[in-house]
């Protein structure tokens, strides 16, 4: 046997049998051992399957942006009154590689010294400028330029350096300028308009201002040169700081109001001290509103309803004396005429201001401070139509002529040209008989007929 298994070729003798089974079991024990199990080879094949894309996050703001960013937050805190936090986000900006950026910096910086209001700091205000006049000459830097020369002239305070530089900042034009600096010189200018008792300029200008920040162009393709949309960064202070001035406009307007509705109930319930006090306290404490002088002429109205015209033709004597041509003072003309005519009898002191209306019309007509226009365009019928009668009871029918005509064309505007119209104008019934008036002046018709005149008395 054992030659029968060297002849079959194998090297090892009979008893070394059990060696190559047992490496045969080590082997198939490795085999199972290496084998996947259920499902290995899938998980495998699917975690070398490329990774899924990451969803996009939040874009990174490019370093223009940032400086946005950071000049927005400057404006905000110096509208703010916030001026040591205005200076924390200004500062980076002085060394921005943006032209655009660092000449707005050099202008916030002028902006930031002028604020903090002292002689030193607005010295150092003024030679930014001068700086800044050096730096660039494009459009955006010479409106803020001229921001900086209007704040300079209404620093002193005056009503002839107000007007300059109200006409100074009236000359920025939007044009294809994209800059919030436009909004900015709008802001200013309403605060101008305010100090000079402009109301409607005032929020005209502010109304500007929104709208040049509200801008959308219709049309993107025409040209990189036409002016483009401003982004919500940059025009967010400046729409806070339009806001802020709007409630102040309101409050300048409407600071003496109260008081004013107060005078008039009691007045209206004829309590005449009390609504003469009240008036007296509007004039001391808001002296510069406009209900201030309305409330002035209407103390005149209360020394009438107390039965004292020589005491209201005293008033109204000394409130027209200390502006002729101001607020209210039209009606004051009006008042005055028909006193002197209608209660004391003065035809000469009537005379006297109707002539002095005449002659303060036109400049009161044209002066839109404290509504002064306003006020005088209501007073223009009565004024007419007093200066009318005075002309007609001294004998001048073709003056008194001219006088109500101008009143019937004031009454048209005011009331109507329908006939239910004229009927309704229960706040001036004269107005009805005007036309009949008008129509005996020029008929050369006396007013007072001679049977009843002075020569039938004296026959």
């Amino acid at each position: 046997m054992v030659g029968r298994w060297r002849q079959s070729g194998s090297p090892y003798p009979k008893r070394n049998l059990p060696i190559p089974i047992a490496a045969l079991v080590v082997l198939s024990l490795i085999a199972a051992l290496a084998a996947p199990k259920p499902g290995h080879c899938a998980g495998r094949a699917k975690a070398r399957r490329p990774a899924a894309p990451k969803k996009p996050g939040k874009p990174q703001p490019s370093d223009y942006q940032k400086l946005q960013q950071l000049q927005a937050k400057a404006w905000a805190a110096l509208y703010a009154g916030k001026l040591a936090e205005a200076a924390k986000h200004a500062k980076p900006l002085l060394n921005a590689r943006f032209e655009s950026n660092l000449l707005e910096a050099k202008h916030f910086r002028a902006r930031w010294y002028w604020a903090t209001g002292t002689k030193a700091s607005r010295a150092t205000a003024k030679k930014a400028w001068t700086e800044l006049r050096r730096a660039g000459k494009s459009d955006a830097n010479g409106v803020r330029l001229k921001i900086g020369e209007a704040l300079q002239l209404a620093a002193a305070n005056n009503p002839i350096t107000t007007a300059r530089a109200i006409k100074l900042l009236k000359t920025v034009s939007v044009g294809d300028v994209s800059d919030a600096c436009i909004a900015e010189a709008g802001i200013e200018l309403a605060r101008l308009h305010m100090s000079a008792g402009q109301w409607k300029e005032a929020a005209a200008a502010l109304k500007a201002a929104e709208n040049h920040l509200n801008f959308q162009p219709k049309n993107t393709s025409t040209g990189s040169s036409q002016r483009q949309a401003l982004s919500k960064t940059v025009t967010k202070p400046f729409h806070d700081q339009i806001k802020r001035v709007r409630r102040q406009l309101t409050l300048a307007r409407d600071s003496g109001r109260g008081l004013f509705e107060k005078g008039e109930k009691l007045r209206k319930g004829r309590k005449f001290p009390e609504a003469i006090r009240t008036f007296l306290e509007l004039i001391k404490k808001y002296p510069e509103d406009r209900y201030a002088a309305r409330g002035d002429l209407h103390i005149g109205y209360c020394y009438q309803g107390l039965g004292k015209p020589p005491a209201a033709v005293a008033h109204w004597g000394k409130f027209i004396k200390a502006a002729p041509a101001g607020p209210w003072r039209g009606q004051a003309y009006a008042s005055l005429i028909d006193l002197y005519l209608g209660e004391l009898l003065d035809v000469t002191n009537a005379k006297k201001y109707a002539a002095a209306a005449g002659e303060s019309m036109p400049t009161g007509l044209k002066d839109n401070k404290l509504d002064c226009d306003t006020s005088w365009k209501s007073a223009v019928y009565g004024i007419h139509y007093h200066s009318g009668i005075v002309a007609y009871v001294a004998g001048d029918t073709s003056f008194a002529a001219s006088h109500l005509g101008k009143a019937l064309k004031a009454g048209d505007r005011k009331w109507g040209l329908a006939p239910q119209a004229r009927r309704a104008a229960g706040a001036c019934p004269d107005f009805r008989g005007v036309g009949r008036l008008l129509a005996f002046a020029k008929a050369g018709r006396p007013l007072i007929p001679e049977k009843v005149g002075p020569r039938a008395a004296t026959a």
